[in-house]
């Protein structure tokens, strides 16, 4: 006996949901496929059945209509456990390269510290031609002693 594969068993099901399965008041023929669908309508707006129990309305009806209706959302994964992509390492490697290269090439200067008015907080007030920091280094060292 050949043993079926799985588009075999799709096409089954799919040839049994197209039967008949049964007649409304009316006339109208419900195939299996129908059935089902008015069944998962069902569950989905909450009933009461012959005996007046009501069923409230199932949260995973509501789902698979939502999910068939408007499309499934795609859930993001994250794998904390994963091994970066290739493009992560590519990045990573290159933001590492550009901070060594900019440490190495940049020299951030010193801040001096707050400045308290004309004397730059040297307590000297003394009036100089040369602009602070330019001739004695940093500003707030004149470099005279």
């Amino acid at each position: 006996m050949a043993r079926a594969t799985s588009r075999q068993l799709t096409q089954h099901i799919r040839d049994l949901a197209n039967e008949a399965e049964t007649m409304l008041d009316d006339g109208t023929v419900l195939t299996k496929a129908e059935l089902m669908a008015r069944l998962i309508w069902k569950s989905a707006l909450g009933w009461a059945d012959e005996n007046g129990e009501v069923h409230p309305p199932a949260t995973w009806a509501i789902t698979l209509i939502y999910d068939r209706m408007e499309g499934k959302v795609p859930q993001a994964i994250v794998d904390e456990t994963a091994t970066p992509s290739a493009a992560e390492k590519v990045g990573e490697l290159a933001r590492e390269q550009l901070n060594r290269f900019a440490e190495t090439t940049v020299a951030v200067p010193e801040h001096p510290g707050p400045v308290d008015g004309p004397d730059n907080g040297a307590g000297d007030t003394q009036e100089s031609d040369e602009e602070p920091g330019l001739a004695g280094g940093p500003i707030g060292e004149s470099g005279e002693g």
